[in-house]
């Protein structure tokens, strides 16, 4: 099966369905199932990404106590990829995605997410990759 890693909490978003596109910074032809991996991160990294209201509020909406209790190298369950559309087609509202927004790239579109109920340890790799 094909899976793609994304740092956290953007792999949580995700697969909470709270969050039903991400950006990136490239294209894939890949379009069907996917596992949704959490990819490794540095804490302070993690907390970083995690400072913001957004995240700080669906934290608690998804059972998380703390950033540091975030999943990460880990399988978090899967997701029907829909789309890749360019980023200048797609309109981004800042309150609508709480992460960077590049000048350049594609808005990957995800449907149907599946949470799995433990989190499967697995390395990520770049790109999308076979498992």
């Amino acid at each position: 099966m094909k899976a793609i890693s994304f740092k956290q909490p953007l792999a949580q978003a995700l697969i909470m369905g709270t969050l039903s596109f991400a950006v990136r910074s490239w294209r894939t032809g890949h379009r069907g199932e996917i596992l949704i991996h959490a990819a490794r991160c540095p804490l302070q990294e993690l907390r970083n990404l995690c400072s913001n209201d957004w995240v700080r509020s669906h934290l608690k909406e998804w059972n998380i106590a703390t950033v540091e209790d975030l999943p990460m190298s880990a399988f978090l369950g899967k997701a029907d990829l829909e789309d890749c559309i360019s980023l200048e087609e797609f309109d981004i509202a800042k309150e609508d995605y709480p992460f960077d927004i590049p000048d350049r790239g594609w808005v990957w579109i995800f449907s149907n997410p599946w949470k799995m109920l433990h989190p499967k340890m697995h390395p990520g790799k770049l790109g999308v990759f076979e498992t």
